[in-house]
């Protein structure tokens, strides 16, 4: 579901753990300029957050298997965090 005017550049799969965890740096602020959009898949189950605080087990929004999400701006994608069981697929965007 990638949003009009917008193309992706990178793309990247991470494995959730117990663990926050956060977007890759380097694929977002990449040479080429940095990514507006972010747009992530859910296989599995994951908890997250997009304040720059680190979700827990018990807090967080939820995100189950087939699940998606639009981070937009870079500032939602530099603070975005998760934790839980399975992968997320991540395609950055940008004009």
């Amino acid at each position: 579901m990638p949003t009009i005017n917008t193309v992706a550049f990178n793309f990247e799969q991470l494995s959730a753990s117990d663990k926050p965890q956060k977007l890759t740096e380097s694929l977002f602020l990449s040479r080429d300029g940095q990514a507006e959009k972010a747009f992530i898949t859910c296989e599995g189950f994951i908890r997250y957050r997009y304040d720059g605080e680190e979700p827990t087990e018990q807090s967080g929004h939820v995100l189950n298997d087939g699940g998606f999400i639009y981070l937009s701006g870079l500032l939602q994608i530099q603070n975005f965090r998760f934790i839980g069981s399975g992968v997320i697929a991540i395609s950055y965007e940008r004009q």
